[in-house]
């Protein structure tokens, strides 16, 4: 989720979450009035709960690897959106303290865990 705020009252927030955790933080952010960013890959075009985002940017082919994992595309993604700050979801992104160094470096907070090494 990539999380962009232009003032206390107003976000954005972009969404890298798999499975129903998607629908859950999307609502959420909507009832908080943050606008979101949805990700995806060539897997989950079309799929319902991109409905529910304010923004919707594809980031690549169905291999995690090649997108939802490719840390040079998803800081892409950061930057062009203007987003304030990225949940990189649940897995090996959300305990890489460097990916989320590199989140900081490109201008965004990092949403999650954030551990040492």
């Amino acid at each position: 989720m990539l999380l962009r705020c232009s003032d206390l009252c107003s976000a954005k927030s972009s969404l890298q979450i798999e499975g129903p955790w998607r629908r859950a933080w999307l609502r959420a952010l909507n009832e908080m009035g943050i606008h979101s960013i949805a990700l995806y890959s060539e897997a989950d075009a079309g799929a319902p709960y991109l409905e529910m985002a304010g923004e919707t940017y594809a980031i690549g082919p169905a291999p995690a690897r090649e997108s939802y994992l490719n840390q040079d595309l998803l800081l892409d993604v950061v930057r062009r959106s203007h987003a304030d700050g990225l949940h990189p979801g649940y897995g090996f992104l959300s305990e890489n303290a460097a990916f989320a160094q590199k989140v900081i470096e490109a201008g965004a907070r990092f949403i999650g865990r954030r551990r040492n090494g």
